[in-house]
Parts: C-alpha cells; structure tokens; sequence
C-alpha cells in the first residue's frame, strides 16, 4: 500500500453528464462544449456577433401570506443562460441553454424567465 495522498475518485454526474473542456474553458457536458464549438465557428463566419457565456438574469420573488404582501419573504433567484449572442440572420438576440434533461425546476425557471425579460430560450 502506498503511502502518500489518497486517490480520490472523481465525482459521477447526477445524470451522468461528463465536464468538457474546450478552448481552456470548462464545460458541464460535452453536449454543452460542442455547442461552444458550433457557436465559436459561427462567430468566425460572422454569422453571429457578441457572443457570451454563463449569462446571469436575475429577479426577486416577492410572496404573500392570506393575501398580505411580507417584505420578509423576498427570495433573490436567478437563471444562468448557457450562451447569449445576435444572431445577424434573424437580426435578434438569441438565449440558448444546452439541456440534456429537461427537470421540473428547469422548466418552472424557463416559464418565469420567459415572462419577465421577454425572450424565448432556445433549448439544443
């Protein structure tokens, strides 16, 4: 037995999505850094332009309780866009997200982001 530092194995993907890296920058899944491939390549055909990653939207969630707003229960929430970038086709911005699995919480998310800022995200 060798001693030493211990082996520590790498931690398996809840569904079983393998971190990439592409361009020196890491990836949730290989599905997602073949996307930054494709979009990198479009950018270069200038297809696309001011193309972004891990874009944050955020808002605050305000509930109430027996019709009565409380301040107190303001919750801070947010949703990180895969990729954001102007497609100069359609002459619009276009918000993606890499899904492999489509969770409950995905699309409650996708619903409300659609409905505050206005924008559809595309799903690859």
């Amino acid at each position: 037995m060798a001693f030493g530092k211990r082996f520590k194995p790498e931690k398996k993907s809840k569904y079983n999505a393998k971190k990439s890296i592409y361009n020196d920058i890491e990836y949730d899944s290989l599905k997602e850094a073949n996307r930054a491939r494709e979009l990198d390549l479009l950018l270069k055909l200038g297809k696309i332009c001011n193309l972004e990653r891990q874009v944050r939207y955020s808002w605050i969630e305000t509930h109430s309780i027996n019709d009565f707003t409380v301040e107190q229960m303001q919750f801070k929430r947010s949703y990180i866009a895969d990729f954001v970038y102007y497609d100069k086709d359609t002459q619009s911005v276009v918000v993606e997200d890499v899904k492999g699995m489509r969770l409950a919480e995905y699309k409650k998310k996708k619903k409300i982001v659609e409905k505050i800022f206005g924008f559809k995200i595309i799903e690859k």
